[in-house]
């Protein structure tokens, strides 16, 4: 039986059912009243209104599936046993954030190395030009281990990088930014190159 009893998220319609018992479980068909003047075929058919026609009677809780449950707790165990062979590591630790704006409308990034510039010659000299198709960095962060803030710019974009849209939504970024943005990709790389030290461990 369900431990957490009517605050549980799911709607229980066996509650005979140990779930922790594995095996083949058929939960019993529910008859879900539809208003008389709801025409269903005027409802598309999305998942979402899927989901809206099978827990309108049921105060928008899913039934309680016990094989899935079982499922859950099951690869949740198998999870929690895994050698955790990074425990061990010493560093030390930094993170590193990296948010992107559109310069085309593709998904991908290209092949360029952010290191070299994709040229191979060690320097940081990346440009729109040099491979990235759709995206181009637009703010760099960089965190250590005891969570101090090392870098935080905003990338001063140069004139061959033709943005398509600043992905404000996700970046949290628009034009504005530009106005206080002091360094370049190529800078904020040389930069990164100065911080992290060669035996650091990249957390994200």
């Amino acid at each position: 039986k369900c431990k957490h009893g009517n605050s549980c998220r799911f709607r229980h319609e066996n509650t005979g059912t140990d779930v922790n018992t594995l095996g083949t479980h058929t939960l019993p068909k529910t008859t879900i009243p539809i208003p008389v003047n709801l025409n269903l075929h005027t409802l598309p058919s999305s998942p979402q209104n899927k989901l809206r026609r099978q827990h309108s009677g049921s105060g928008g809780k899913r039934a309680y599936d016990p094989m899935k449950g079982s499922a859950v707790q099951l690869a949740t165990a198998l999870q929690d046993d895994e050698d955790r062979w990074y425990a061990e590591l010493e560093g030390p630790f930094y993170s590193l954030d990296v948010e992107c704006l559109a310069i085309g409308c593709g998904h991908d990034s290209g092949k360029t190395n952010v290191n070299d510039g994709g040229d191979g010659d060690g320097d940081a000299n990346v440009s729109a030009a040099s491979g990235y198709n759709n995206r181009y960095p637009i703010r760099v962060a960089l965190v250590n281990g005891e969570r101090e803030v090392l870098l935080d710019e905003i990338c001063k974009l140069t004139p061959d990088v033709n943005v398509v849209s600043y992905l404000t939504p996700l970046t949290g970024i628009d034009e504005t930014s530009q106005q206080t943005a002091k360094l370049t990709l190529a800078e904020i790389t040389q930069q990164l190159r100065t911080l992290i030290p060669k035996n650091a461990v990249l957390v994200g």
